[in-house]
């Protein structure tokens, strides 16, 4: 899920973080562990069953799939009554009106009343440019609170948003923004400057996103629109903007609402096709399962552009009045430490390399020397050791910390190990942009070691295979998170594979496990039926890849007649 460009400058920050890392005594952290269980799946007498039992080994039962499948049912039922994303949206602002909402690092900070202003101005623009309900709208530029912030307006007004990664080239940006149809580009202004005038010509309506000067306008609606914007802002609102102003329509979740691109790393990038029941599923989960509090902070350092972040550093902590700072482009180490002393960031997004880094390169080391060496022969010192690794680790990320969250690969064994050893509050989830994007996730407490978690609420997964515990098959999921379907390419939504594992031939014999980039010995939510939420989607011992998802030609997206449920397929085999 990481976009490589921005992934491999982010493992050389959080390499550098470490130099912060000592090992002081520090207040003891007391985590409420629970005893948790790791369910596994059993072929037995022909007929898919489920073994359970706690960490201590001392219970055990077995249910048939039905069973398990009518309780991952009803606990769906019981979860389907979500809100819209944007009626989350709209009771945030209201709440929090004068509260901080988005920041850019050592820049200005908007409060939730400032982006209920910003949003009804944009409105007014676009309806003045003769943008309507259901036009697409392209956004290319580094992160910022103005790139939150016009986000945020496309969707209200009900537009399509069509997040770009700025890492593409100029000329890749122009063409995905003719691919999409869009009717306007907002754009950072060194990408308009790198194009060349062919692409410029060739472009709709274009304008800056810092300031809204335009770039491009191919209709000539838009300087007109521009010129009027705060005169009709001004008869619209004679009081200003009030809480009470800010309705967004909430009627349906099933109209399209972001189209975004995916990296392009195994041929061209494919525009996948997002509703905002699928937005909405993945938030209200989100806000579920990884609880947060009004006012607790979000340093973003991932790619909005990309749904990883975009979904957990910007849409679900800000729907649950959370403050989101941006730190825009790349920074150096010693910014990136700073910033995350000053924000003290609730959670972290990282993806696992970072944290192997971090222990191969700073905290194994430091171990192995005196008088570390000696004091780790001492059991009861050992934990002391053991503690302040943990609270110097958390106190280098800002110090309040309460969950680091991997996603993009598969952690190293020995270097997982360690991190339970040490109860680091760490999970992995899987996922990928064409379920926006979670699949499988479990809180740190109930995470299994080598697992990517358990299947999210809404979702169901299974492994089509007849041999699910030896013979490698197809991933299949369903629910509320699976996309409509690519943008203008009905060939690869019909027909070809959505995703496959990279080079999956690799992973077999390695540890008995041949089931592609989620499971060892297939143990995989399900095989012969759809999995529960409960089951914990387990990683290859080796430390596969979760998210080496690749397009192919094998898979595809396809309606399930019964439930109506677009079912998204993964080739593994």
């Amino acid at each position: 899920m990481f976009y490589p460009a921005f992934a491999n400058p982010l493992v050389l920050h959080y390499q550098n973080l470490t130099t912060y890392f000592i090992f002081s005594p520090r207040i003891m952290l007391f985590w409420n562990l629970e005893t948790v269980g790791v369910t596994k799946i059993l072929p037995s007498d022909g007929e898919l069953r489920y073994s359970h039992c706690d960490t201590a080994g001392r219970h055990h039962v077995e249910a048939s799939h039905d069973a398990f499948r009518k309780e991952r049912r009803t606990r769906n039922k019981k979860s389907a009554t979500m809100k819209h994303y944007l009626d989350l949206l709209q009771q945030t602002i209201r709440e929090n009106w004068d509260e901080p909402a988005l920041s850019d690092y050592r820049g200005a900070t908007l409060s939730f009343g400032d982006l209920a202003r910003e949003i009804c101005r944009m409105h007014i623009l676009f309806e003045e440019a003769g943008i309507s309900v259901g036009d697409k709208i392209a956004l290319c530029g580094r992160n910022s609170a103005r790139w939150a912030v016009t986000y945020f307006a496309i969707l209200a007004y009900k537009a399509v948003a069509v997040p770009i990664l700025s890492d593409f080239t100029p000329s890749s940006v122009a063409a995905l923004t003719l691919h999409s149809d869009a009717r306007l580009l907002i754009l950072d202004r060194h990408i308009w400057k790198g194009m060349d005038q062919t692409s410029r010509l060739s472009l709709p309506d274009v304008m800056a996103l810092d300031n809204g000067e335009v770039l491009r306008s191919a209709s000539g609606l838009l300087p007109v629109a521009l010129s009027r914007v705060d005169r009709l802002y001004e008869e619209q609102y004679r009081q200003g903007v009030c809480p009470g102003d800010v309705h967004f329509d909430t009627s349906t979740l099933d109209e399209l609402c972001i189209i975004s691109y995916t990296s392009g790393t195994s041929g061209s990038p494919k525009g996948t096709m997002l509703s905002a029941r699928s937005i909405s599923s993945n938030v209200a989960f989100a806000r579920r399962l990884i609880p947060t509090r009004r006012g607790w902070r979000v340093l973003s350092i991932l790619p909005l552009a990309h749904l990883y972040g975009l979904m957990f550093e910007l849409m679900y902590p800000m729907l649950s009045g959370c403050r989101v700072t941006f730190l825009g482009a790349a920074p150096t180490p010693s910014v990136l430490m700073e910033a995350l002393r000053e924000v003290r960031p609730y959670m972290q997004l990282v993806v696992p390399l970072i944290l192997e880094k971090i222990f191969r390169n700073k905290v194994f080391p430091a171990l192995k020397r005196e008088p570390a060496r000696t004091l780790m022969r001492i059991p009861v010192v050992r934990e002391v050791v053991f503690q302040n690794v943990r609270n110097g680790i958390i106190e280098s990320f800002g110090g309040k910390i309460r969950h680091f969250i991997a996603d993009g690969a598969g952690i190293n064994p020995e270097v997982e190990r360690f991190m339970r050893r040490i109860k680091l509050p760490y999970t992995v989830g899987y996922g990928m942009t064409e379920c926006g994007p979670l699949i499988c996730y479990s809180d740190w407490h109930s995470f299994a070691e080598g697992s990517c978690g358990r299947v999210v609420d809404r979702m169901e997964l299974r492994i089509d295979s007849s041999d699910p515990e030896h013979e490698a098959g197809e991933i299949q999921v369903r629910g509320d998170n699976v996309m409509l379907g690519y943008y203008k390419n009905t060939e690869a939504t019909d027909g070809c594979g959505v995703a496959c594992c990279r080079a999956a031939q690799r992973y077999r014999g390695a540890g008995g496990g041949r089931c592609g980039c989620l499971a060892p010995h297939g143990r995989c939510g399900g095989g012969a039926g759809y999995g529960r939420e409960s089951e914990s989607v387990e990683r290859h011992a080796a430390g596969i890849q979760p998210c080496g998802i690749y397009r192919t030609a094998r898979g595809g997206v396809r309606e399930d007649p019964q439930t109506e449920h677009k079912t998204l397929s993964v080739r593994v085999g």
